[in-house]
């Protein structure tokens, strides 16, 4: 029986209570179970009324319990088939493919991040134009890479140079740019 928790009066005692019991035949608010069979005694119909109702219920509880067995049944009889035998092995199917699927998206959704943070470290900076390395000669060492612009300079004192962009050596350390002898204008060594 439903409780209510708004003030009212009881239907048999006139008592002023919060938590009612609704009656179910007559739908008078009652104190306490008490009251209500006190109340079943004073209406006879209303204690019928509330058989009826609780049969009622019991009887419709009674039928989803058969029919919920009968397409158990039916369910059962239709996967004997040949039909229904290819029908369960492609939901197997289905299932293990969503699981498949659903695992590689989880697997995704996880390592991909990860992934990102282990190799953002690893990846090399990116390069403008005017820079002097590029991606493609990141990995040879400075020794191999020429550094020059290509073009042979004369001094006003004479002397042939090649200017030297600046650079970062294999240890990580900037060199500036600087001027140095073109080829073949080495000073002899001493």
């Amino acid at each position: 029986m439903p409780l209510f928790s708004t003030p009212t009066h009881c239907s048999h005692c006139n008592r002023k209570v919060h938590n009612f019991r609704c009656c179910p035949g007559c739908s008078c608010m009652l104190c306490s179970e008490s009251c209500l069979h006190k109340h079943y005694k004073l209406e006879p119909s209303c204690k019928v009324a509330a058989a009826e109702r609780a049969e009622a219920k019991a009887q419709a509880a009674e039928e989803r319990r058969e029919a919920a067995a009968q397409r158990a049944e039916e369910q059962s009889a239709f996967l004997a088939t040949p039909e229904g035998d290819a029908y369960s092995r492609n939901k197997k199917r289905q299932m293990h493919l969503f699981l498949i699927v659903g695992g590689c998206i989880a697997a995704t959704v996880v390592l991909f991040p990860i992934a990102c943070c282990c190799l953002g470290g690893m990846s090399s900076p990116t390069h403008s134009r005017g820079d002097s390395t590029s991606p493609a000669n990141s990995l040879t060492s400075d020794e191999d890479f020429d550094h020059t612009d290509g073009v042979v300079h004369v001094t006003p004192t004479g002397e042939k140079v090649v200017h030297v962009r600046g650079y970062t050596n294999k240890s990580g350390v900037y060199v500036a740019r600087y001027d140095r002898a073109a080829p073949g204008n080495a000073k002899p060594k001493r």
